[in-house]
């Protein structure tokens, strides 16, 4: 089962697919998966996305990918054009500001007031999707989102 969430903050939309597995070694399918979802959001919302837009993918083996789209400038000719960035093994945090969802057993993080998860350490990601917004990491360790 694929989760899709998507948000809009920042001038950017955001699109977290959990579960949505790629091989990310094709770029072609990866560029190919993007426009299959923008048409996807398309038809489903009011939003547009002919034009050129740079899309950062992140990607994370046991959540799936989370999709940062900045639109850059519209067209006219109907087209979906793409600059991506892959970011390939980063490593993602499910973050809950919910004091009372259960944490036994897990190792979990606690700053500000908000509760940090990685996912490696999360059997069952489904059941905190929902709940959770992610922060994820570039193969640096650098704080991205």
């Amino acid at each position: 089962m694929i989760s899709m969430k998507v948000k809009y903050q920042n001038n950017k939309i955001i699109i977290y697919l959990y579960n949505e597995l790629i091989d990310v070694s094709h770029l072609d399918e990866i560029n190919d998966k993007i426009k299959n979802i923008f048409i996807r959001l398309m038809k489903r919302y009011d939003v547009n996305f002919f034009g050129y837009s740079i899309v950062n993918v992140y990607y994370n083996k046991k959540y799936g990918i989370i999709l940062e789209i900045v639109k850059l400038y519209d067209n006219e000719y109907g087209t979906i054009d793409l600059k991506v960035i892959l970011y390939r093994n980063v490593t993602m945090y499910l973050v809950f500001d919910d004091i009372y969802f259960d944490y036994r057993g897990k190792n979990y993080y606690y700053k500000n007031k908000k509760f940090y998860l990685n996912v490696e350490n999360i059997d069952n990601i489904c059941k905190y999707i929902e709940y959770s917004d992610a922060i994820y990491y570039d193969i640096d360790k650098k704080l991205i989102k």
